[in-house]
């Protein structure tokens, strides 16, 4: 199972090279709602870094995230999606994240 699952991952990065977040259970990239990434999986480049973020997403809410970072790289993210703003900001603020993703209108909301 986590080697469909490495290949569904593997799959979502060549068909969305700017970014996207996945639904590990259903294999569904994820457009509404928002999304909140993990401080645990803070940090993570390449396949190291997708690997713990796929690990820790197992245990936690099955959902991965790759966004393009400000230096060009690609960054993987365990996350949590939520359904109210109010909440996402509460855990955002929680995990000390800079910013969290507004998946309904494709906009990021600025934290600090």
């Amino acid at each position: 199972m986590e080697t469909t699952l490495k290949a569904l991952v593997e799959s979502a990065i060549a068909n969305n090279p700017m970014g996207f977040t996945l639904d590990l259970n259903s294999g569904k990239l994820i457009d509404y709602g928002f999304i909140v990434a993990y401080a645990e999986t803070q940090n993570s480049f390449g396949n190291e870094g997708k690997l713990k973020c796929l690990h820790h997403a197992f245990a936690h809410d099955w959902v991965i995230g790759m966004w393009i970072n400000p230096e060009g790289h690609q960054q993987f993210d365990s996350c949590k999606v939520f359904r109210y703003k109010s909440k996402a900001i509460q855990f955002g603020l929680e995990q000390d994240q800079i910013a969290i993703w507004n998946a309904n209108e494709g906009i990021e909301i600025r934290l600090k």
